[in-house]
C-alpha cells in the first residue's frame, strides 16, 4: 500500500516543501499558516500513499467531525472550520487525480446532469442572499461530483477494490459506534423536541450516524455469502440495534428499501413473505396494544422507541412538519424560480420567510434535497440535479434488464435507498456520509456497467 517515490517526485517535492516554509515564515497571518500546513500533510501523504490517500480521508472523515467547531479562519460572517478545510484538501487530492490520468468526458447525460448542477450553482452566487455560505457549500457540492467520478476512474484505473473501500469505511464506524454507545450507556444523546437521548457517536447529528451505520450495512450485504451466518446475524442485530436508539425513522425506512429492491431481484418468495410478516405485526400491535392498556392501564407506546416507531406527538411529528415545509417552501422558489436565492442558504431564507407556527423550530433546514435545490437554485439546479440522478437510475435500471450480477443490484439498490431518503432529509449536507457513499458508487459503476463515464490516458501516468 505505502510506495516508494521516484527520485523526480522527491526532490520535486523538496521545492515544493521549501517554498511553503518560506510561505509560513513571510506570512503573518497564521489561519493561512495553519492551511499551509494541511497542504504539506496532504503533499507527504500523496507522496507515500499515491491514490489510496482517499482511503484515509474516508478512515477519518467520520471521526473528524467530532472537531467540527474548530474554526481556522474567519472572514466577516463566514467561517472555515476544520472539517471545511479538510474538504478543500479532499477537492485538491481530486483535482491532482484528473489531471493525473488525463481524464476526458465520454458522452454521457451524467456529466451534463452534474455540470449542469455545478453551473447553476456558480450563477447563482450573483443573486445568493449569503455570499460567501455559498462558496462553502459549493465546494461541499463538488467534492460529491468529483469523488464519485475520481472513484469511477481508480477502480478502472485498477488503482482501488471494492473491498478497500468496504474496509476503509466499514473501520472509520469504529470510534463513533463507541462513542454512541458511551452516549446510550451514560444517557448523554442528544435531546430533540420530544425524544431524550438520541445517540449520534462522533458526528453533529443522530440522523447523520443512522445513515453512516446504514451505509455501513448496505455495504457489508455484498459479503453475506462470505462472512459465516452467525457473525453475520449479530454484526446486523447491533447495526439495527444502533438505528433503534438514534430514533431516526427515515434510517430504517431506508434499511427496509434498500432490502426490497434486492429481495425483488434475487429474493421474490422471502421478501414477500418478510414485507407480510411486518405488516401484520405493524397492524395486530394497535388492538393488541389497546387491550393491554384496558387491562393493565399500561401503554406499550410510552417506551421511547415504540412510541417513535407508532405514534405521532404534536411535538414529533415529522411527517406533518415536512409537509408543512413543503407547502411554505414552494411558494418562495416561485418567487425566484430562475435565479434562486444561492446555494446552501435554505436555512437563512427559512429563517426570514418562515409562517408562525414555525417559529419556535429548532431546526431551519429543508429535510428535502429537492425542495432545497429548487429554493436555492431555482428551476434549472433542480432539473439538472434530476437529470444527474436520473441518469445513473435509468442506465442502471436498464443494464439491470440486460445482464444482471450482485453489484449490479448492489449499485441499483443503494442509489434507490438514496433517491428515497432525499425526500425526508438533508443528505446532501451529511458530509461524512456523502464521501464514502458517492466514492463506493463511482467504484460499483466503474466495475460492471457497460456505460462509459470517463477516458483515461494510463500511458501518462509516471511510475514510480
Amino acid at each position: 500500500m505505502i510506495s516508494s517515490p521516484s527520485k523526480w517526485t522527491f526532490r520535486s517535492f523538496l521545492v515544493f516543501l521549501g517554498a511553503l516554509t518560506a510561505f509560513v515564515v513571510i506570512n503573518p497571518l497564521y489561519e493561512l499558516d495553519i492551511f499551509a500546513l494541511m497542504i504539506a500533510f496532504l503533499a507527504i501523504a500523496y507522496l507515500f500513499l499515491s491514490e489510496k490517500l482517499i482511503l484515509a480521508f474516508l478512515l477519518v472523515r467520520p471521526t473528524l467531525d467530532y472537531f467540527r467547531d474548530f474554526h481556522i479562519i474567519s472572514f466577516q460572517a463566514t467561517s472555515i472550520n476544520l472539517n471545511a478545510a479538510f474538504s478543500l484538501l479532499l477537492t485538491l487530492w481530486c483535482l491532482m487525480i484528473l489531471l493525473k490520468y488525463r481524464v476526458h468526458l465520454k458522452a454521457s447525460t451524467v456529466h451534463v446532469g452534474a455540470i449542469g448542477v455545478l453551473i447553476v450553482s456558480v450563477m447563482t452566487l450573483l443573486s445568493s442572499v449569503s455570499f460567501g455560505t455559498s462558496i462553502v457549500e459549493i465546494l461541499k457540492l463538488l467534492n460529491v461530483f468529483l469523488i464519485f467520478f475520481v472513484g469511477y476512474i481508480l477502480y478502472k484505473a485498477r488503482k482501488i477494490t471494492l473491498h478497500e473501500i468496504s474496509l476503509a469505511f466499514l473501520w472509520s464506524l469504529l470510534i463513533p459506534i463507541l462513542v454512541a454507545l458511551f452516549q446510550l450507556i451514560t444517557s448523554t444523546g442528544m435531546d430533540t423536541d420530544d425524544v431524550r437521548n438520541r445517540i449520534y457517536g462522533t458526528v453533529a447529528h443522530p440522523n447523520v450516524f443512522a445513515f453512516l451505520i446504514l451505509l455501513g450495512l448496505m455495504m457489508l450485504s455484498r459479503y453475506a455469502k462470505q462472512i459465516p451466518h452467525k457473525y453475520l446475524y449479530i454484526i446486523y442485530t447491533l447495526g439495527c440495534f444502533l438505528l433503534l436508539f438514534t430514533y431516526t425513522r427515515a434510517a430504517l425506512i431506508g434499511l427496509l428499501i434498500f432490502f426490497m429492491v434486492i429481495g425483488w431481484y434475487r429474493f421474490r418468495k422471502p421478501l414477500l413473505i418478510g414485507v407480510s410478516v411486518v405488516a401484520i405485526c405493524y397492524g395486530l400491535f394497535f388492538p393488541i396494544n389497546s387491550l393491554i392498556t384496558h387491562t393493565t392501564n399500561y401503554d406499550l407506546t410510552d417506551i421511547g422507541i415504540i412510541g417513535r416507531l407508532t405514534t405521532r406527538s404534536e411535538d414529533a411529528d415529522s411527517l406533518s412538519w415536512r409537509t408543512s415545509v413543503i407547502q411554505q417552501s414552494i411558494p418562495l422558489g416561485i418567487k425566484r424560480l430562475w435565479t434562486g436565492y444561492g446555494y446552501g442558504t435554505f436555512p437563512m431564507v427559512w429563517e426570514d420567510e418562515r409562517g408562525q407556527e414555525h417559529i419556535w423550530d429548532a431546526g431551519k433546514e429543508a429535510h428535502n434535497d429537492y425542495l432545497r435545490m429548487f429554493v436555492e437554485l431555482g428551476i434549472f439546479g433542480l432539473f439538472f440535479y434530476i437529470i444527474f440522478l436520473g441518469s445513473l437510475a435509468g442506465q442502471s435500471f436498464g443494464e439491470l434488464h440486460y445482464k444482471q450480477n450482485s453489484d449490479k443490484i448492489l449499485f441499483f439498490a443503494i442509489l434507490i435507498t438514496f433517491l428515497a431518503l432525499s425526500f425526508s432529509d438533508n443528505m446532501l449536507n451529511h458530509t461524512p456520509l456523502m464521501w464514502p457513499l458517492w466514492f463506493y458508487l463511482g467504484a460499483l459503476f466503474a466495475k460492471d456497467f457497460q456505460h462509459e463515464l470517463l477516458g483515461w490516458q494510463p500511458e501518462n501516468i509516471r511510475k514510480n
